[in-house]
């Protein structure tokens, strides 16, 4: 009789335990904003999907809200502040090169692209901005692999 209390502790928590929602977890918000990224290669907008010539000199990310963001939540300005990049130079599975994150999501790629390769890059601690300068913190992260071409 002395564990009773303890099993029905137990037994308490396990069946109020998927009550907690979702926003005390660790998973991402259905309620929070999402974003886009545009990428720039040498200054002009490209499509990520498509990738980067080997001929590059510099890509520039922009991280904005979508527009059906901009439409719900019209409190929020229009940018994403992205704090943290880390971005890889991959070919044939290998880290060939970290370039090192820049407040501006602006990185000179020094011309060793080659065809195959590819650029991952990840941007972390996101955070929106409200019309008024709060900020809050976006729990997602974001992952973009944009893969290297021959320029013809």
């Amino acid at each position: 009789m002395r564990h009773l209390p303890l099993l029905l502790c137990l037994f308490c928590t396990c069946i109020f335990l998927p009550v907690i929602p979702a926003s005390s977890q660790s998973q991402p918000s259905s309620q929070e904003p999402t974003y886009e990224v545009l990428v720039y290669e040498d200054g002009v907008p490209i499509n990520p999907e498509i990738g980067i010539s080997n001929l590059s000199k510099s890509i520039q990310l922009k991280v904005v809200l979508t527009d059906n963001s901009v439409d719900k939540y019209p409190y929020l300005k229009p940018s994403v502040i992205a704090k943290n990049l880390i971005a890889n130079h991959i070919r044939n599975g290998k880290r060939i090169k970290l370039y090192p994150g820049d407040p501006s999501l602006n990185f000179v790629l020094l011309g060793v692209l080659q065809a195959g390769d590819r650029i991952v890059i990840e941007l972390d601690n996101l955070r929106v901005e409200t019309k008024d300068g709060m900020t809050r913190k976006l729990t997602r992260k974001l992952f973009l692999a944009l893969p290297v071409y021959a320029e013809k």
